[in-house]
């Protein structure tokens, strides 16, 4: 069990880093990102004790489950983690590593820009109404509704697709992906 945790752990953050870390994937974090997939997705089937004929039915809604729940766990970010502009180093820290201090400044750029082309536009619009000097309570309620809207639709979503997953597993299997976390 603690093992499936694990996997789940891992191809959620890898997940996340792959997703954020470069603009166009390369072939090598393709490759690297459907071996990460594969072993997480092995390592539950695995827990689960699926048959071969089980895994084909099983083994697309565990994907569609992972794939919501990251989502709904990017939008509750919200991207507000992420700065505007380039993190403040002092001058002692330039002088001693400005070329160490450089790249990870570029590398957080990076993430950063690419974690905010890939918010959704609910959150983008809310964010932008915020970011205006002159607020105006209406615009940023009716974007706020928007946005509540939009975590609802994600967090039905998920709900469903948990219930589909559910309902094709027996009662030791869905044991094992509530103890995982995969389900609620």
């Amino acid at each position: 069990m603690k093992k499936a945790s694990q996997f789940a752990l891992i191809f959620i953050l890898f997940s996340i880093f792959s997703f954020v870390h470069c603009e166009e994937p390369t072939d090598a974090n393709k490759d690297l990102q459907k071996t990460m997939d594969s072993r997480m997705l092995e390592g539950i089937k695995e827990k689960l004790k699926s048959t071969t004929e089980e895994w084909d039915l099983i083994g697309p809604m565990i994907q569609q489950v992972l794939s919501l729940r990251s989502q709904s766990r990017m939008s509750a970010i919200g991207g507000g983690m992420m700065r505007r502009g380039r993190p403040r180093i002092d001058e002692s820290d330039a002088n001693r590593d400005n070329q160490d201090n450089n790249q990870r400044r570029d590398r957080f750029e990076q993430m950063r820009q690419q974690m905010e082309s890939n918010q959704a536009p609910e959150l983008k619009a809310l964010k932008e109404a915020l970011e205006h000097e002159v607020k105006s309570p209406d615009a940023i309620k009716s974007k706020l509704d928007a946005f509540r809207a939009y975590k609802e639709t994600l967090a039905h979503k998920l709900n469903e697709a948990q219930k589909q997953l559910k309902s094709v597993l027996t009662i030791e299997q869905e044991a094992t992906l509530v103890l995982s976390g995969l389900i609620d």
